[in-house]
């Protein structure tokens, strides 16, 4: 169970429809789940992390450090675990950085963004 008043680092992955998993400081949480999983999409309105799609049901009571969202790229067991340790390991000093209201986005070809909520 989490505590209250800790940071955690939390990965979800999602390869496919039903093929999910979701790590708690570098560790494989070994739940099951249920649902399915798949491509995330926007259509309208404004992405919101930590509440579900009624603006009345605001989910999480905490802050948010870093989101880091990866395009067609199922992280492995070991690179969520050099991210527990590293948050930022796999940036490269080459990448191109981007400003958006607040929002800092890191993209090496299409491949990795970098939201910061700081």
């Amino acid at each position: 169970a989490l505590v209250a008043d800790r940071w955690y680092h939390l990965v979800g992955v999602i390869r496919g429809a039903g093929d999910m998993d979701i790590y708690v400081d570098g560790i494989d949480d070994g739940g099951s789940y249920s649902g399915t999983g798949g491509a995330m999409s926007i259509s309208s309105g404004i992405p919101t992390i930590g509440q579900w799609l009624a603006p009345t049901d605001n989910w999480l009571s905490g802050k948010v450090g870093y989101i880091y969202l990866y395009n067609n790229c199922a992280l492995s067991a070991s690179d969520v675990v050099l991210l527990y340790k590293d948050p930022f390991c796999f940036m490269q000093p080459t990448w191109n950085y981007y400003w958006y209201g607040g929002i800092g986005v890191v993209s090496p070809a299409g491949q990795f963004i970098f939201i910061n909520f700081n």
